[in-house]
């Protein structure tokens, strides 16, 4: 008698792309083979510097000395703003997601992020300035590939 190999489970032709970076986030979705950009109240999101930093002088002046964990601590507040803004659209469409970014950013977001379950590919890189159709092409290689899958 012979043995049945088990099928693969089929891959999912649906995915939420999120353009991660401190330029503007942008937020795709794949249906099938079209991917196509969110342009609304909450996608593409700008990083902007929302606290002023200053340093003062004096006896009762509290300030942060050093100005690099400041930043830090800005990014992962965008991170975890990012990571609000794509839960809802999870919401709506409980799809894997697709992360593209560079990777500092990419271990950031996935450390403060709660959405972080549900990434199933990383595509590592600077994706600022590339096309709809250019990040499409760098999405479906990945898929294609199987490479980098987030068991």
């Amino acid at each position: 008698m012979r043995k049945r190999t088990p099928r693969p489970k089929p891959k999912p032709k649906n995915y939420w792309v999120l353009a991660l970076s401190k330029g503007n986030t942008r937020l795709l979705k794949l249906v099938d083979d079209q991917l196509a950009e969110v342009n609304d109240k909450n996608f593409p999101e700008k990083y902007e510097e929302q606290f002023q930093y200053e340093r003062k002088t004096g006896p009762k002046v509290q300030y942060y000395d050093d100005e690099s964990r400041i930043n830090e601590i800005r990014l992962h507040a965008y991170f975890r703003h990012i990571d609000h803004l794509l839960s809802l659209y999870l919401k709506r469409a409980d799809l894997p997601v697709i992360l593209l970014s560079v990777k500092n950013h990419i271990s950031d977001f996935m450390h403060v992020a709660s959405a972080a379950r549900k990434i199933t590919y990383t595509i590592r890189g600077n994706y600022d300035y590339h096309s709809v159709h250019e990040l499409k092409l760098a999405v479906m290689r990945k898929l294609k590939s199987g490479v980098g899958r987030k068991k």
